[in-house]
């Protein structure tokens, strides 16, 4: 729900309008939820602030439900638009740095709807709802507390490059798939896109041999022409389409946590994060 509040004394040479808000700057209070799946919980053992990456302040506490968080943000802008607008970004920014420190299936984000209400103290602000939703599939239940607490207050202030952001949306979108083959197949593309210097049509090739130097307690399987040995990730990530009811599927499941684990290791030497 959206709530425009807007000065009822209208501005100095002009009627009193609902259109006021155009002409002078404003503050918006944004309102969010960010849940797991039923049987999750996430706590926080009290409120956390924090600065946006653009540098809003944001409050991060426990929700009405165990599985889930409410997010408040402060945000400013010329009118109510655009401060929507930013208030969308900074959201998938917290979004994606939630469920990069502590590995949540983030599901997604939509404004729920909207009502205009007057106040009279000369104020403008905008509170909006909305709803990220948290699936969890691959870690048990969230405590955040102590030096946890902090360190993600850090994380969700922390300003990162074009390039580290882009990394982040990816694995959000990775471990926010339902199904473990799509997750398996978005995670092993992404060591695909970090390896991508290797040149156009390379970067499979360079990803397996990081793998096998990485673990080499992978076990190895023989690639499509049955002659160069590859690791055991690469060989399900080549027949993840696979039609054959031969195939096993089951190994995509028990490999996708150290899956997961390798591509977090890998971006943590490439960006330092």
């Amino acid at each position: 729900m959206v709530f425009l509040f807007i000065n009822k004394n209208g501005l100095k040479g002009h009627k009193k309008s609902v259109l006021n808000f155009v002409l002078v700057n404003l503050n918006m209070l944004f309102y969010g939820y960010i849940r797991v799946f039923p049987f999750r919980f996430i706590t926080l053992v009290k409120p956390l602030s924090f600065r946006t990456p653009s540098g809003f302040k944001g409050l991060l506490k426990n929700g009405a439900h165990k599985n889930e968080l409410r997010v408040e943000m402060i945000i400013k802008g010329k009118s109510p638009r655009e401060a929507i607008q930013v208030a969308s970004f900074e959201i998938d920014k917290i979004a994606n740095r939630l469920s990069w420190a502590h590995g949540m299936p983030i599901k997604g984000a939509k404004i729920t709807g909207s009502q205009k209400v007057d106040i009279a103290d000369g104020r403008m602000e905008v509170s909006l709802n909305q709803t990220i939703t948290i699936g969890d599939s691959l870690t048990t239940n969230f405590y955040i507390k102590g030096k946890a607490a902090s360190k993600l207050a850090l994380n969700l202030s922390n300003k990162c490059t074009a390039d580290f952001e882009e990394i982040l949306i990816m694995w959000k979108d990775a471990l926010g798939q339902e199904t473990d083959a799509l997750k398996f197949l978005l995670l092993f593309r992404l060591l695909e896109w970090i390896h991508r210097g290797e040149g156009i049509g390379k970067e499979r090739k360079a990803v397996d041999r990081w793998i096998r130097l990485t673990d080499p307690k992978l076990p190895l399987e023989k690639d499509k022409n049955g002659k160069s040995d590859i690791s055991v990730l690469t060989f399900l990530r080549d027949n993840i389409h696979a039609k054959s009811i031969d195939f096993p599927f089951s190994q995509i499941s028990s490999h996708l946590p150290r899956l997961q684990a390798l591509v977090k290791l890998c971006i943590k030497e490439k960006y330092g994060e």
